[in-house]
């Protein structure tokens, strides 16, 4: 599923990113101006079009300003530009004239629009679309002169054509005149002119003016009487005129025409014509009159207008930009598609845009729109107004509309012409700084107020960025005073560290950790030393970069009582020891009075049981002695326990244990002291046995001791020898003497079991119990 959303992210990426192409291409090779100046009015952006009308490559553009490059266009140019800056309203279709290097001397036109750029409610910049109407406003001058002339010459023609046609019959010697003028006229016409005999499948030339000859390539006496089959007219272009006139016949009234013959004479060439009947023949056959005049560079015109419509559309779909024109006075409106999917339509499907417009937008949004529309148009001001609305499945988006009315001579509407843009993104990158400027507030809230002091330190040199109230009040200086001040100002310094130095240990910490938590001695402004449990975390500040974020405790109070408490501690720690010293003391003078008397005892069995009280004292004098000599008061170290009170042991019984070697095997750990004197006072009974019992009549043998703690935590502790063993019917539980009833007793007390391990030769016991 990852790598599917991996590889759908990186598709749509390339989509996004050749349709950034494509619309790059179109705005390079636009055949419009197209640009963008800074608030300086100097060019950031201009593409070809837009370079080669001001005679300068686009790189010469870039950095300089219209004053720079314009000089004889920039006072005009600034005038329509500064209050477009100063109150954020586009102005659209204003038409300039001038000279540009491009032409020098040559006065040129155009049709400019400034839209501005924003970045939220601030306008960093002018957006401009260029349109050079030169040749089109000489074309449609000479073009609307020539259709003036051409309809008033036609108007003329026919009706003199028509008068002088009646009155033929009748004044000969005034027609010969008049025909002489007219044949004057007639001929010397820029258009093409004649008159002709319509026949069942062809066309009779009667006359024909120059211009009609030039254009057939020959002369007026060359066609005068033949047919147009014979003036190599091709077959279906005859047919077109014969067709032209059988209607002219009909309707008794002229027909118009427009087109551009595929071959033949003018092949290529757009003509516009007229023909009309006029009086027939003295054989019945009818004629007509013709005009044509050539209207190719009218179409060209035309052609070229309707591409540059058509890029402008393009460019408009490309950028998602919707775009509708109001008739006022005939309360009807056209969109583009883009501005139906703007409202989540269908273009093919929607019948009246008005209504579908009204039922898009947010009910409370809909007065405040039509009511703005309604005061721009009246107002003579530019209609601007963002409103919500809802798309067929529910979802909502945000559309900004702008418009400027045009109004006839009276100062009445009669259009108003506008775009539509989704602003959806922007409107939700609003809503979230917003939420976003909430929550800082809400968190400085917390931070001001909180218990602890908090500090903000610059990464890069030290300095205090912020501090809040109870950072301030903490080391004594008023509200702002920390503000620039270096953080090593609140660390206190000794002869040895300087302040310097703690704060770069504790800067040092942190971002190698990217957060630390520590004990520093700090000071005050006046002077008092006091110490703060501290936390500093790394942190990414949109103003100051990186930043440190300290939060700060007082625990002086806290300091003071530990310091109190190991004062205590040390004092018990001593009194302790003194204690273990003088146990240990006692013990051993009991130690030396039993030895002294059993020097004296001559029993046997009386001097076995001082010896045996003798071991049992020993070992709880080691383990007051051991504790007494450790760091730690309550446990001592096994192995080291063990060793001692082995030997100890030895010494003990030295009269008949000097042919008896030992063999330890300890692991290293300690046993807190309720656990050491129990296990102690098992080791002197068990060994004690062994050196009493395991070898008679002083035969030679060894005892061994292991301990090892197991991964349950348990400590198994083996003592055996290779003397002469137990006996077959020996039973532990069943024994009565007092040492075996002591070693099961102080197994139960320490929470362990006892037992006979198994061992070929001599005898062994196991003990386990909770380390």
């Amino acid at each position: 599923m990852g790598q599917a959303s991996s590889s759908a992210s990186f598709s749509y990426q390339k989509q996004a990113q050749q349709q950034l192409a494509e619309i790059e291409t179109i705005y390079q090779s636009a055949p419009i101006g197209l640009g963008v100046l800074d608030r300086d009015l100097r060019f950031v952006r201009v593409n070809e079009r837009l370079a080669e009308m001001n005679g300068f490559s686009v790189e010469a553009h870039l950095g300089r300003t219209v004053q720079e490059l314009l000089p004889n266009l920039a006072d005009q140019a600034e005038a329509m530009l500064r209050p477009i800056l100063a109150t954020g309203k586009p102005l659209l279709k204003v038409e300039v004239s001038g000279e540009t290097p491009a032409k020098p001397g040559v006065p040129r036109a155009w049709v400019e629009s400034f839209w501005p750029l924003k970045d939220g409610d601030c306008i960093i910049g002018i957006s401009i679309v260029c349109e050079e109407v030169t040749d089109r406003k000489r074309i449609e001058a000479e073009r609307q002169q020539a259709l003036d002339d051409l309809h008033q010459a036609k108007i003329e023609l026919e009706q003199r054509v028509a008068d002088r046609t009646a009155e033929l019959s009748k004044i000969n010697a005034d027609l010969r005149q008049r025909k002489s003028i007219l044949r004057s006229f007639f001929n010397s016409a820029a258009m093409l002119m004649g008159i002709v005999e319509l026949h069942d499948n062809d066309i009779l030339h009667l006359s024909d003016n120059w211009a009609t000859a030039e254009f057939l390539g020959t002369t007026p006496q060359e066609i005068e009487n033949r047919f147009a089959s014979e003036l190599g007219v091709p077959p279906a272009t005859l047919e077109r005129w014969l067709a032209y006139y059988r209607e002219a016949a009909r309707i008794q009234a002229p027909v118009r025409f427009e087109y551009c013959p595929d071959t033949g004479p003018g092949r290529g060439r757009w003509l516009a014509g007229s023909v009309c009947a006029v009086a027939g023949s003295p054989d019945g056959l009818p004629r007509f009159s013709y005009i044509l005049e050539d209207i190719t560079d009218r179409k060209q015109a035309e052609e070229t207008l309707a591409r540059r419509e058509e890029q402008l559309r393009l460019t408009f779909e490309f950028t998602h930009i919707g775009t509708w024109d109001w008739d006022v006075r005939q309360d009807t409106v056209i969109w583009n598609d883009n501005h139906f999917r703007l409202l989540g339509l269908d273009p093919n499907a929607t019948d009246d845009p008005y209504q579908s417009w009204r039922r898009a937008i947010h009910p409370n949004d809909l007065d405040r729109v039509e009511q703005a529309l309604q005061d721009a148009l009246h107002q003579h001001t530019d209609y601007e107004t963002e409103y919500r609305v809802f798309y067929p499945d529910g979802t909502m988006r945000w559309l900004v509309g702008r418009g400027r009315g045009l109004y006839n001579a009276d100062q009445q509407p009669i259009r108003m012409l506008g775009v539509v843009l989704d602003i959806s993104e922007r409107k939700r990158g609003e809503a979230e700084r917003e939420r976003a400027e909430q929550m800082q507030e809400f968190q400085a809230v917390i931070t001001r107020n909180m218990a602890e002091g908090i500090c903000v330190v610059r990464a890069d040199n030290g300095m205090i960025c912020y501090a809040n109230r109870k950072f301030e009040q903490m080391f004594g200086y008023d509200s702002g005073e920390l503000d620039g001040q270096h953080v090593s100002i609140v660390n206190y310094a000794t002869k040895e560290v300087s302040a310097e130095s703690v704060n770069q240990a504790i800067r040092q910490a942190v971002l190698d950790n990217l957060e630390a938590t520590y004990e520093v001695h700090n000071v005050k402004k006046d002077g008092t030393p006091f110490w703060c449990s501290a936390t500093t975390s790394v942190f990414e500040h949109p103003e100051y970069g990186m930043v440190l974020v300290a939060v700060q405790q007082d625990i002086s109070d806290r300091k003071e009582s530990q310091e109190k408490l190991q004062a205590s501690l040390q004092e018990k720690e001593l009194l302790l020891k003194e204690i273990y010293h003088r146990v240990k003391n006692n013990l051993q003078v009991v130690y030396s009075l039993l030895n002294l008397q059993s020097r004296n005892v001559p029993d046997p069995v009386a001097l076995s049981v001082l010896r045996d009280s003798q071991s049992r004292i020993r070992a709880m004098a080691l383990v007051h002695e051991k504790l007494y000599k450790s760091s730690d008061l309550t446990r001592i170290d096994l192995a080291d326990y063990i060793h001692s009170l082995a030997y100890s042991l030895l010494e003990t019984y030295h009269s008949s244990s000097n042919h008896i070697s030992l063999h330890l095997a300890i692991e290293p750990y300690s046993l807190d002291i309720e656990t050491a004197l129990p296990c102690g006072l098992l080791l002197t009974e068990l060994m004690s046995n062994s050196l009493k019992y395991a070898f008679p009549d002083g035969r030679p043998g060894e005892i061994t001791i292991s301990s090892s703690l197991g991964s349950n935590q348990q400590v198994y502790l083996r003592v055996g020898d290779n003397g002469i063993g137990l006996p077959s019917n020996f039973d532990l539980r069943r024994v009565s003497s007092l040492g075996l009833s002591l070693v099961r007793n102080l197994t139960q007390q320490i929470g362990g079991e006892v037992a006979i391990a198994p061992q070929v030769g001599g005898s062994a016991f196991q003990i386990v119990f909770p380390a």
